[in-house]
């Protein structure tokens, strides 16, 4: 099984992900983090799938003029993650993984940052199709307000979201919403709605 989700930070992503495979919040993370996993990437990042598909996507970037919206994670920085779950899928790395940010939310996370049109996330998208045709792509619905009281309510400080004030965090939120819709519906991406998420959990369980 190979699955992702998408959508605006806060929509319950990683809960979903804790929740199906049965591990922490900080286990991802740390599995994230591992040295064998670091090694991959350094590896990858310049071999010849990676390397064209960085000239794909940079190709189409050829005439935007990008500019930082809401964070400075660099633009090299931001496209090398999305090249190595583009490389991963494409190598067979994993029979089976779940990803609370897989390839599709790391593009539109690029385009949103970098305010880029939906016209151009659905673009970049489109170089990866082939590859997200044996991947479960699912859209993770949540309404803005109740996305923007639960990130107030964790009160978490570890990226540069957590300290936008109401109306920067609406504006980002917002904006990543509306984006993930367009997306969902141009290329028919399962939508998953809050109302449905425990169900969800409980069908695709890992024992």
């Amino acid at each position: 099984m190979k699955m992702e989700f998408f959508g605006p930070p806060g929509c319950g992503k990683t809960y979903i992900v804790e929740n199906i495979r049965g591990i922490s919040r900080e286990s991802i993370k740390a599995k994230a983090n591992n040295p064998m996993l670091s090694k991959i990437k350094k590896v990858s990042r310049y071999s010849p799938i990676s390397l064209y598909y960085k000239y794909c996507f940079k190709r189409l970037l050829s005439k935007e003029t990008l500019f930082a919206s809401f964070h400075e994670t660099s633009v090299s920085d931001m496209i090398d993650s999305i090249i190595l779950v583009a490389t991963s899928y494409k190598i067979g790395m994993y029979s089976s993984i779940i990803l609370d940010e897989g390839l599709v939310h790391r593009i539109i996370a690029f385009g949103v940052n970098y305010n880029l049109s939906n016209t151009k996330i659905i673009q970049l998208i489109t170089i990866f199709e082939d590859l997200l045709k044996n991947v479960d792509v699912i859209f993770v619905s949540v309404p803005v307000d109740e996305i923007m009281n639960f990130i107030r309510l964790r009160n978490r400080k570890e990226t540069a979201m957590d300290y936008f004030d109401d109306t920067k965090l609406r504006d980002f939120i917002t904006k990543y919403d509306v984006t993930c819709r367009e997306v969902a519906e141009h290329f028919q991406f399962h939508r998953l709605c809050r109302q449905d998420i425990d169900n969800f959990i409980k069908e695709n369980k890992r024992v």
